[in-house]
Parts: C-alpha cells; sequence; structure tokens
C-alpha cells in the first residue's frame, strides 16, 4: 500500500501542528499553488493535499461543497455570499495558516471540519461589524469543531440569528479571544476543561444565554472582559479563578446579576465599569489591589454595597453615580487616585469615609446624596482640580475636609441645606494654597444660624 505525500509531517494524533508552511514541499506533493478559487465546483471534489495561498467560495449557486484529501491552506478560507449553500465538508483539514470566514450564507447549516487543528488567523462567523440592518445570513443552528485546539487570533460570532450552541469541545488556547455578539437565539458556550489561554471574552446581545462559559485553567485574562445585554444570565461564577485582567472589565445592561463577587481578581489593567444592572445589589472584589484606568459603577439602582478593601490604586476616576440604593462603600486602603473622585445621586447613602487617601488628581464631586451626613478624610491634603460638594439635603459638616491644604481650581459649596454657610466659608480660609478661579459658595444654611451657635 502506498502511502500518500503530505505537505509537511502531519502531527501526532491529538495534538496541534507547530511547523511553519512551505510553499515547496507543498507543490512538491502535487499541492495547488496560489489562491484556489471554487465557484464553480459543485459537490465532492478531489482535492490537493494543501493550497499555498487561500481557498474562496464566493456568490456560487452551489449547495454542496465536499473536499476530501485537502489538509492544510497556506493562506483563508473565506466563505461569503452564497446564496443556496447549505453543506460543507472538510474532513482532512488539519490546519489554516491564514482566518476562516464565513459571513452571510442564508441557507448554510452544516460545517463539517472533523480534524482541524489550529487556525492561524481569525475565526469568524458573521460580518466584522454587526449593524441593526436586515441581512441575510448563515442558518447554522450550532456550531461544533470538535478537535480545534489553537486559534491564534481571533474567535468572533457576529449576528448569527439562528445559532442556539457553540462548542470548542478540544480547545486549549483562544488566543486572540472570543466575542460573541446579536445571537438572539444563542443557549449554551462549551469550551475545554484544558483552556489555558484566553485573549479576552467579549459577549453582547445574547437574551436567552443564561450561564457564562466555564474558562478552563484560565486566570489571567489576556484582554478585555465585557458582558452586557445578556437578560437572562443570573450569575457570573464561571469567572471566580480569575485572577488578573489584561485590558477592561465592563458589566452592563445584565437585569437579573445581584452580586459580583470576584475573591480572586486583584488586578484590573484598564477600566472597571458596571452600569445598569438593574438587580445588582453587592459587588464584592476583596483582593483587587489596582485598577489600570477608571472605576465607574453607574445606574445600579438596586446596588446597596461595594467592597474593595485591598485596593489602592485607581490610574483614573472612581465614580459612583445614580446608585440610588448604595448604603456602604469600603475603600479603606485607597492611597492613589489619578483622577476625579464622585459621589453622585444616592438616597440611602450616610457616611464617606476614605482614611488613606492623600490627593485626589482631579475633581471631588459629591452631589445630590440626600442622607450623606458624615465625611472622613483624615489624609486628604490636594485636591488637584476642584470641589464641588451641591445638594447634599443632610450634610451638616465639612470638618471630615480640614486636613486639605491645596485646592487648585475652584471651590463650589451650594445648596446644602443643613450645611452653615460661614462654616462653608470658613473652610475655604482653611486653605494653604487657595483655588485661583473664583469660588460658589451660596444657598445653603443661613449665617445668622451658624453664628448663633
Amino acid at each position: 500500500m502506498v502511502q500518500a505525500a503530505t505537505c509537511s509531517p502531519p502531527p501526532p494524533k491529538g495534538t496541534a501542528s507547530t511547523t511553519v508552511f512551505d510553499a515547496e514541499t507543498c507543490l512538491r506533493v502535487g499541492g495547488k499553488q496560489g489562491d484556489w478559487v471554487l465557484d464553480q465546483v459543485q459537490g465532492a471534489t478531489v482535492a490537493p493535499q494543501c493550497v499555498t495561498g487561500s481557498v474562496y467560495l464566493r456568490q456560487s449557486g452551489q449547495e454542496k461543497l465536499s473536499l476530501p484529501g485537502l489538509r492544510r491552506i497556506g493562506g483563508h478560507l473565506v466563505v461569503q455570499s452564497n446564496v443556496r449553500l447549505r453543506t460543507i465538508q472538510l474532513p482532512d483539514l488539519e490546519r489554516v495558516d491564514g482566518g476562516i470566514y464565513f459571513e452571510t450564507n442564508p441557507t448554510l447549516t452544516e460545517v463539517s471540519t472533523p480534524v482541524l487543528r489550529q487556525i492561524d488567523g481569525n475565526l469568524r462567523f458573521g460580518p466584522r461589524e454587526y449593524t441593526s440592518l436586515p441581512r441575510a445570513d448563515n442558518a447554522l443552528n450550532s456550531i461544533n469543531f470538535p478537535a480545534l485546539q489553537k486559534v491564534l487570533g481571533k474567535v468572533s460570532l457576529i449576528g448569527q440569528k439562528r445559532l442556539q450552541s457553540f462548542e470548542l469541545p478540544a480547545i486549549s488556547a483562544l488566543e486572540g479571544g472570543l466575542s460573541i455578539s446579536a445571537a438572539p437565539k444563542l443557549e449554551s458556550i462549551k469550551l475545554s476543561a484544558q483552556l489555558q489561554s484566553l485573549g479576552g471574552l467579549q459577549m453582547d446581545q445574547l437574551p436567552v444565554l443564561t450561564s457564562l462559559p466555564a474558562l478552563g485553567k484560565v486566570v489571567e485574562l489576556d484582554g478585555p472582559l465585557s458582558i452586557s445585554q445578556a437578560e437572562k444570565l443570573t450569575s457570573i461564577d464561571s469567572l471566580l479563578p480569575l485572577r488578573e485582567i489584561s485590558g477592561s472589565f465592563r458589566l452592563e445592561n445584565l437585569a437579573r446579576v445581584a452580586q459580583v463577587s470576584l475573591p480572586n481578581l486583584h488586578q484590573i489593567d484598564e477600566d472597571l465599569s458596571f452600569s445598569d444592572n438593574d438587580q445588582l445589589q453587592k459587588v464584592e472584589l476583596l483582593t483587587l489591589v489596582a485598577v489600570g484606568g477608571a472605576s465607574e459603577l453607574l445606574n445600579n439602582r438596586s446596588l446597596q454595597a461595594v467592597s474593595m478593601p485591598k485596593l489602592t490604586s485607581v490610574q483614573k476616576n472612581y465614580d459612583l453615580a445614580a446608585n440610588y440604593d448604595l448604603r456602604s462603600l469600603d475603600l479603606s486602603t485607597l492611597t492613589t487616585l489619578g483622577g476625579d473622585f464622585g459621589l453622585v445621586d444616592t438616597s440611602a447613602f450616610a457616611s464617606l469615609e476614605l482614611p488613606l487617601l492623600s490627593r485626589i488628581q482631579n475633581n471631588l464631586v459629591l452631589k445630590g446624596n440626600r442622607s450623606l451626613k458624615n465625611l472622613d478624610f483624615p489624609k486628604l491634603e490636594t485636591v488637584a482640580g476642584y470641589i464641588s460638594i451641591v445638594e447634599n439635603a443632610e450634610l451638616d459638616s465639612l470638618k471630615g475636609l480640614w486636613p486639605l491644604k491645596s485646592l487648585t481650581l475652584s471651590y463650589h459649596i451650594q445648596d446644602n441645606p443643613q450645611l452653615s454657610q460661614c462654616e462653608a466659608q470658613g473652610m475655604r480660609q482653611r486653605l494653604v494654597h487657595p483655588p485661583v478661579w473664583p469660588d460658589k459658595i451660596s444657598g445653603n444654611k443661613p449665617d445668622e444660624a451658624c453664628a448663633a451657635q
């Protein structure tokens, strides 16, 4: 029996190939040079073992494409705008040295790649970017690459309106990350328990997804983490092992998630943003030490408690706004703040304590906090921007800000009905280095009331 020649040495069974594509070897074993355009190919076709360029199937009228024998593609595999195509079978394909792209194939219901182990570029189902404009798309109910172990680019599923399940049961590395958006029927995402590398996780507009995929052995996410508009998602517990996020961390419009507790997370390299999560009640990041960008908790209407007791550094703003039910905030070790600190529009929050913070690099804004009564900044000496303390109905003293010595821009203390006007003015006079812009001190408790005390 004569053994067929190969483009390059085959990998051991069950492992991804690490060999660099060799065009000369490919041609010696009868491979095809350059690109292969399949627009006129029908049904099963005896394929070369390898192609030095890309393989294209675009705007063809065929219903089925089968390419037995094809083991390696030196460029991309592009399947685009085939209005009748139902099935693609690539039974021997092991590696694609470029990317794989499936876009606008409105009748495509099956993609079979049983031995594909590695993709060196991107894997994308759908357009580059999702738009709300009506368009014909792939008709896949499920996507499963049973042997795929490594993708060096990004895996993207965009606007797959019929997709119900997505599985990568053998995957060990998604170097460019996983992004899934606008898949209204997607219920299940399964990744291998052996997953070790993930270059980011982004999920958006997944209204029936009830749980996030388990992340295998991943503890350091090499990119952003963003989950939004997943109305049935109730828990993010699959993220519990994470220790570090190399990009931003965003949770937005998650209607049923009540708690974010990640006890192992100690570093976020870019922004932290939780917004518009209507049922979110508690945020516990008990080992978080540093945020490399801004920290924003905005419009989480049920949020009651935020605990970040080991957070020492936030490089940009720390903003809490429109978290109406907020009652407690633990930032007991925060020492470095590279932007604003803002607490805006709370109903139940009574005491703001930042015991170790010595400098705010930009502005201090306290506005519209109905129950705020106590301020305690025992080490704060410098605000490098302005101070704005406005419309805090119960605030009756600024003694918690007395350590402040330097204010760069301006001093606004307005419309705090329990705070005496003369104390507001006295606080301004205590400054060793007063602001350069005009003050606004008005609408506070009248002078005669504090003068009589």
